[in-house]
């Protein structure tokens, strides 16, 4: 048992659908002394590596692939002729940019709400016109107010809908006294899932 070799305490894959025993062979021809050696060290190892691909694509294309993932695997160390331009390959192996969010930059403030919405209404504090603004204002409003229906599975706080745009614009857009909210109407699907639950009673 104290001889025996476990996956965690090896190097990592660079292409875990091939293997260890591939990945430990490509280690070997690396470390070959001639070129006519690595050579023909790659060969076989390209045979081998078919053996674990589907066979169902052109064997122009596969063939292609198969050299891409021998030098991804071999970090681009293996000295050899390679049958095609390997700029592509190399490139696959750099790790890809981070995506760039506005989350840490500026967090929603509302995340019930979204994005969307927090972004809305600050645009909208900077409408001049007042009729149109007020128009947006009630539409926002309605959609906050459906979003929060959304989020409590089906429970809705209109005067907290009043109290988060009041929060979300800083006092700049309210509605007025006698505003009524849109109501709410479920779906067809609902209706008809409501429609089937009454029918089993």
């Amino acid at each position: 048992m104290e001889n025996i070799r476990y996956n965690t305490e090896c190097s990592r894959l660079k292409m875990g659908e091939y293997g260890r025993y591939i990945q430990e062979m490509v280690s070997q021809a690396i470390a070959l002394p001639t070129r006519a050696e690595r050579q023909q060290c790659a060969n076989t190892i390209i045979r081998a590596m078919a053996t674990k691909i589907d066979h169902t694509k052109p064997a122009a294309v596969r063939n292609h692939m198969l050299w891409d993932h021998l030098y991804i695997m071999s970090g681009g160390q293996l000295d050899i002729e390679w049958p095609h331009d390997m700029t592509v390959a190399a490139k696959m192996q750099e790790a890809p940019k981070p995506l760039e969010t506005l989350g840490k930059e500026k967090p929603i403030r509302a995340r019930h709400q979204g994005r969307l919405v927090q972004q809305t209404i600050e645009k909208l504090c900077n409408v001049d016109d007042e009729r149109a603004r007020r128009d947006y204002t009630h539409r926002v409003a309605n959609q906050m107010k459906r979003n929060l229906h959304a989020w409590g599975q089906g429970t809705t706080n209109e005067q907290r809908v009043v109290s988060e745009l009041d929060r979300l614009s800083e006092g700049q857009l309210e509605l007025e006294p006698n505003f009524r909210f849109a109501k709410l109407v479920d779906g067809p699907a609902n209706d008809n899932l409501s429609k089937k639950k009454k029918k089993r009673y």
